[in-house]
């Protein structure tokens, strides 16, 4: 009896904590010494152990030819404290035959598109080159454990706009809290019943979707576009320069209203 459950003990199924693996990894060294047919299978299976896996069954029959499928990277750490980032890359498909056209029409890989997502756990206070930690690894912090279908990411082109925009939004309204002198530039439409000041400060951090740079005619100076269910924010602070005042302060603003039209794309 003791041999059967020594031997049940060790074919049994390991938890999934300790049946877990380290990504697959390559060095330099290695890539520039290696024949190019193992190289690209290297980097194949490091690329790809990026992304995760995503149930994409529907019992729906689909009607047209596979045209673009998304795909996610696991979250992980940046740089900057309590930043998250995951990447969303659309592989675009095109079919081999001119006739085909319905949903069992082959098709190949013919490009990639890809963009940057952010999740801060806990807000920046500072600027980008004043929180930097560039010693962090994507590794580090509680990254890896987020649900990004849980929790609003929000899409820029790189951490330090994502942290300076995101900071100028929150200094915005902390400005308008505290009923500060600035520029605000906002045309509301007849219908609407609140304030500039008022429409601003109801949006809440969750709501950001976009955050990036934009032109604006005072020079010295930078520009952020925050982006909000169908609001537009450009805000304009001070930029890095000496002499002069800290970056990151508030000049000016002006809000925007858009109009967002969405319709079920064919499947």
């Amino acid at each position: 009896m003791r041999i059967l459950l020594a031997i049940a003990l060790l074919v049994a199924p390991l938890p999934l904590a300790a049946q877990s693996t380290p990504g697959r990894t390559i060095t330099k060294s290695e890539i520039r010494a290696a024949d190019p047919r193992r190289t690209h299978g290297r980097l194949r299976d490091v690329i790809w152990d990026m992304f995760e896996r995503e149930d994409v069954r529907s019992e729906a029959q689909p009607r047209h030819a596979l045209t673009d499928f998304w795909l996610r990277t696991r979250p992980r750490g940046t740089e900057i404290p309590g930043l998250c980032r995951y990447d969303g890359v659309t592989v675009e498909f095109a079919p081999t035959s001119r006739r085909d056209r319905g949903a069992d029409t082959p098709v190949r890989a013919v490009g990639l598109r890809a963009s940057s997502f952010f999740h801060f756990i806990s807000p920046p206070t500072q600027q980008f080159h004043d929180a930097a930690n560039y010693d962090l690894l994507p590794s580090d912090g509680d990254c890896r454990s987020l649900d990004a279908n849980e929790l609003p990411f929000f899409r820029s082109e790189d951490e330090q706009v994502a942290v300076n925009g995101y900071l100028a939004f929150l200094r915005l309204q902390d400005a308008l809290r505290a009923n500060q002198t600035m520029e605000l530039d906002c045309y509301p439409g007849r219908m609407e019943t609140r304030t500039c000041r008022e429409i601003i400060l109801a949006i809440g951090t969750d709501a950001v979707s976009d955050v990036r740079r934009c032109e604006w005619s005072e020079a010295r100076q930078n520009c952020f576009r925050i982006r909000a269910d169908d609001l537009q924010i450009d805000i304009l602070v001070t930029g890095r320069v000496s002499p002069g005042p800290p970056p990151g302060q508030v000049l000016r603003a002006r809000l925007g209203f858009l109009i967002v039209l969405s319709h079920p794309r064919p499947d």
